[in-house]
């Protein structure tokens, strides 16, 4: 139960701020059972060495910060159709939970190697 990580842009903004964004793809075995729903995305998944405890915003609700695992955002391969497959972060756990075209979640150990998201972390 892994992603596959592809590194696609690091830099450095300024005063010390900078933005990562990689694209994930899904494996043979996606999990989606009992308290494991979805790929668990953590700092090192970003090649970063930990996720900050606070945030300025939160990534789902307004004026919070988020959860040291949901630091980090989907920002495309989202459909709001029932047309194609799309993935998003779960609002509870921070995993990123993958869907079939027609919006049925993947199931477990089902393959998800066609699905993939670029996830965004920002950080300073």
């Amino acid at each position: 139960m892994a992603l596959t990580v592809k590194n696609l842009l690091k830099f450095r903004m300024m005063a010390g701020d900078f933005v990562c964004i990689i694209q994930v793809t899904g494996d043979t075995s996606y999990p989606n059972t009992g308290s494991t729903v979805g790929y668990p995305i953590n700092a090192a998944t970003f090649g970063l060495n930990s996720f900050a405890a606070t945030s300025d915003y939160g990534a789902f609700a307004a004026n919070s910060a988020p959860p040291t695992a949901t630091a980090y955002w989907v920002v495309s391969n989202l459909a709001v159709s029932a047309g194609g497959t799309y993935s998003e972060p779960d609002a509870t756990t921070g995993n990123l939970r993958m869907y079939a075209a027609g919006g049925t979640e993947i199931s477990n150990t089902s393959t998800a190697v066609g699905n993939s998201a670029v996830l965004m972390a920002y950080g300073h």
